[in-house]
C-alpha cells in the first residue's frame, strides 16, 4: 500500500538458494508461506521486539499496524534479513530459515518493497504493491510472475490496512497486542488497539 510510512514485504513461493541457511523442521501441508515464532530483538538494553509471532498465508495480505516505535520496522528488517533476531525463529514454508543478509532472504523468496507514493489507478492493488519488484518464479526465459505469493503490509494507517488486508496484527511497544481477521474489526477498534486500549 502506498500510504505514508508504509512498506511491505512480498513473499513469493520460491525455492531456497544454496547459500541461504535453512534448517529442516516438521512441515505440515497447511504450513503458512512465512511464519515468525516468538521473534525478539534487543539493541543493548533496549527491547525493540518481544515474542512476536505471526503467520502469512498464500494469496493473503497480512497487515502489521502500530504507532511509531511499536516495532514494525524492526520486525520487517528481521524478516528480510537486515537484522538477525535476538530470539525466536523464522519459517519459510515450514522450514526454519536463518538469513544472514537481505540477499539470502530474497533468494529464499522474502523481499521488501519500500514506500513509493506513485500508483497506477487502473492497476490492481496487488500489482501496485509489487510494482517494480514483482515476485517471480523460475530463471532466465522461464521466469514468470508468481501468483502464489503473499504480502505483509506495514502501516500506521488503519484505513489503508482495511482496504487491502485479510489479517491485521497490531503491535504496541514491541509486542503483539491483538490479531484480527477481515470482517472482525473496524477502523475505530484498530485505532484503539494501536493506542493500547483493548486487546
Amino acid at each position: 500500500m502506498k500510504g505514508a510510512g508504509s512498506h511491505h514485504s512480498g513473499i513469493p513461493r520460491a525455492g531456497t538458494a544454496p547459500d541461504a541457511s535453512v534448517v529442516p523442521t516438521a512441515s505440515p501441508a497447511s504450513s503458512p508461506l512465512l511464519a515468525a515464532e516468538t521473534l525478539s530483538r534487543r539493541f543493548g538494553g533496549v527491547v525493540a521486539l518481544e515474542d512476536v509471532s505471526l503467520e502469512v498465508r498464500t494469496g493473503a495480505v497480512t497487515c502489521v499496524l502500530g504507532d511509531n516505535g511499536a516495532g514494525k520496522s524492526t520486525l520487517i528488517r528481521i524478516l528480510s534479513g537486515v537484522y538477525p533476531p535476538s530470539g525466536g525463529r523464522i519459517l519459510v514454508e515450514g522450514t526454519e530459515a536463518r538469513f544472514r543478509s537481505p540477499r539470502e532472504a530474497r533468494a529464499a523468496g522474502v523481499a521488501t518493497v519500500h514506500q513509493n507514493l506513485g500508483v497506477i489507478p487502473l492497476m490492481s492493488v496487488w500489482r501496485n504493491f509489487v510494482l517494480g519488484a514483482e515476485p517471480t518464479r523460475g530463471w532466465g526465459p522461464t521466469r514468470r510472475l508468481d501468483r502464489g505469493a503473499a504480502v505483509i503490509l506495514i502501516t500506521h494507517n488503519p484505513a489503508h490496512a482495511l482496504r487491502a488486508g485479510d489479517r491485521f496484527v497490531v503491535l504496541t511497544r514491541g509486542r503483539v497486542a491483538a490479531v484480527r481477521e477481515r470482517g472482525e474489526t473496524d477502523e475505530t477498534e484498530l485505532k484503539e488497539l494501536m493506542g493500547g486500549v483493548g486487546g
